[in-house]
C-alpha cells in the first residue's frame, strides 16, 4: 500500500532550497522532517518509490535525500532512473548496510554522499549544508528583490542599478530570510533565530542590522509592520 505523500511548505527557511526525502520509516521521516524546516524552503516527502520518483519529476528538487530500502524498489534502482536522465541533481543516500556489493554498486550513480545508518544528527546536518552551498553556487544569477535592486547569495551582494553593494555574513542571511518567504512577516525571535547562531541578539542590536541594511541603499525595500515584524516589499 503507498504511504500518503506529504509536502511541507515552510513559512522560515534559511535558504529557498527544497528537498525531496524518500523513506519507508515514517517515525524517523517525521523526526528529520522537523530538523530539515529551518534550512529548506520545501521539503516533500515520500515513503515508496513510486510516489518518489513522481513528486521527483513534478516538483524537480534540488536534493535528494533517499533510503536505500523502500518497499516497492530499491533506493539505487530509483536513483539508477534519475539518473538515466539527470547527472546533475544532488543525491545523499542512507543506508543500514555497509556491504562492500552495496558500496560498489553506489559508485557510479554520481552520489555526493553515502550515508550508515544510524546518522549522527550533527552528521547529517553538516552534509545537508554541504549539499545546500552546492545548490546556491549554481544558483549564481542575482535574484531580483525589486525595481533596481538584486541581491547575490552567493557572493554576499546587492546591486543598485549596477553598483555593488558589500554585506556582511548577517545582512546576506537576513535578506536570504526575507526572501525565502516575501508573503510572510518575520518576528525579531524569528529573525533572531536564524541571523544569530551564536548568541541570543537583543532586540536593539536587530534594529540596527535592519537599519544598517536600510542605509547602504536608496530603495527602502524592507517593509516594517509595527509591532508585527520586517518583510521584503514587492
Amino acid at each position: 500500500m503507498v504511504e500518503k505523500v506529504h509536502v511541507l511548505l515552510l513559512d522560515v527557511a534559511m535558504y529557498d532550497v527544497s528537498l525531496l526525502y524518500i523513506e519507508d520509516d515514517t517515525k524517523a521521516q517525521e523526526h528529520y522532517a522537523k530538523g530539515f524546516s529551518t534550512l529548506f524552503h520545501k521539503v516533500y516527502l515520500a515513503s515508496d518509490s513510486r510516489s518518489g520518483f513522481s513528486l521527483y519529476q513534478k516538483e524537480k528538487p534540488d536534493i535528494l535525500l533517499v533510503d536505500i530500502e523502500l518497499p516497492d524498489e530499491s533506493g539505487l534502482s530509483l536513483i539508477k532512473r534519475i539518473r538515466q536522465k539527470d547527472q546533475e541533481t544532488i543525491i545523499v543516500i542512507l543506508s543500514a548496510f555497509s556491504q562492500q556489493e552495496k558500496l560498489l554498486e553506489a559508485i557510479g550513480l554520481g552520489l555526493y554522499r553515502y550515508l550508515i545508518k544510524p546518522v549522527r544528527n550533527t552528521e547529517l546536518l553538516s552534509v545537508l549544508k554541504e549539499s545546500i552551498e552546492i545548490v546556491q553556487s549554481h544558483k549564481s544569477n542575482p535574484i531580483l528583490l525589486c525595481q533596481g535592486l538584486s541581491w547575490q547569495s552567493d557572493a554576499c551582494l546587492l546591486y543598485e542599478n549596477e553598483n555593488e553593494i558589500p554585506l556582511s555574513k548577517r545582512e546576506n542571511a537576513l535578506i536570504s530570510l526575507l526572501y525565502s518567504n516575501r508573503n510572510k512577516i518575520f518576528s525579531l525571535e524569528d529573525i533572531a533565530y536564524f541571523v544569530w547562531e551564536e548568541r541570543e541578539p537583543s532586540q536593539q542590536a536587530i534594529k540596527n542590522l535592519i537599519n544598517r541594511l536600510r542605509k547602504k541603499v536608496s530603495v527602502d525595500f524592507i517593509r516594517n509592520h509595527y509591532a508585527v515584524g520586517y518583510q521584503l516589499c514587492g
